[in-house]
């Protein structure tokens, strides 16, 4: 009989401590859309094309492709969770949401800001954007929370995020992205190209540039699709390193990791060498490309494409 109740005792003690979980810890964290919105709208606005737009956004998806025209246009799809004193009161704060406007004739650029006027208390909210560029348009992003997208054809991207997951495929020029909690992705970058997260991987495809890739937590992955990649800085705290070189790539490596070790399958030029397994100093190739790699608690490995 007491097997019985301490039994009854433990499952009724595993059901409380479940309950305090999802409702105390999980049910704040859920996303917005497993709740119904209390106000849903689409708002489309429609600009001249200008040389650069500015996002200042707070919460939702951002989704950016090119075309062919000659105007920038935004879609947003908004979604406001919980009311206002009044339905009035919510109906005006959906209203002042998405403003939008020149900043000045001489930057030639459109801001838009998701929210313009501090959000009332006990309301969420959900704005998820859907924008069209000319190609060549430049971007600078700061986000919130929400991941983001960018199609090719854009020319000089800034991205400011916080629990952000990044992809960029085929960037025009100059690539900056800094995020806290998020993946980070980019394929075909041409140039500089600057990736920076705290919890998150780094996946980055070069072309040519130079790429810097920095992450606390995370892993990055790197490729050098062309001989046009001048130099290479890869750090990552707790994570492992890899780097794959096209046949044409030629790098003059340091490499270093505290607790991981360190492996290639390409020759090194004579007098080159790795020490200890977790230090590497010599060339590969001629040498052309100037590359750095340090990890503290994870592996690095250099290898070629395909191999």
């Amino acid at each position: 009989m007491s097997l019985i109740v301490r039994s009854i005792t433990t499952a009724a003690i595993i059901a409380v401590s479940v309950q305090i979980f999802s409702i105390g810890v999980l049910a704040p964290r859920l996303p917005r859309e497993f709740c119904k919105p209390s106000l849903k709208e689409s708002r489309v606005i429609s600009f001249e094309a200008v040389p650069l737009l500015r996002l200042n956004h707070t919460d939702g998806a951002v989704d950016v492709s090119t075309h062919p025209g000659g105007k920038i246009e935004v879609e947003a799809e908004i979604r406001v969770y919980g009311k206002c004193q009044s339905e009035a009161e919510t109906r005006e704060f959906a209203e002042s949401l998405v403003d939008a406007s020149i900043v000045s004739v001489y930057n030639k650029a459109i801001y838009v800001v998701t929210e313009p006027e501090e959000r009332p208390h006990n309301v969420g909210l959900r704005v998820d954007y859907h924008i069209r560029v000319p190609v060549n348009t430049n971007l600078a992003l700061s986000v919130g929370n929400g991941n983001i997208h960018i199609g090719e054809g854009c020319g000089r991207i800034t991205i400011n995020a916080e629990n952000t997951d990044v992809d960029i495929a085929n960037p025009g020029s100059v690539l900056e992205v800094k995020s806290t909690n998020g993946r980070i992705n980019v394929t075909g970058a041409p140039g500089r190209t600057r990736l920076e997260t705290t919890n998150g991987s780094i996946r980055a495809a070069m072309l040519g540039g130079k790429l810097r890739a920095a992450t606390t937590n995370g892993n990055i992955d790197a490729i050098f699709a062309s001989s046009g990649v001048e130099v290479g800085d890869l750090t990552s705290l707790n994570g492992h390193i890899t780097l794959s070189l096209c046949e044409e790539s030629s790098v003059r490596v340091d490499a270093t990791t505290g607790r991981g070790i360190i492996e290639t399958d390409i020759p090194l030029a004579p007098g080159g060498a790795i020490e200890g397994r977790r230090e590497m100093h010599g060339i590969i190739g001629s040498g052309a490309t100037q590359l750095a790699m340090n990890s503290v608690n994870g592996n690095i490995r250099i290898t070629r494409s395909g191999s």
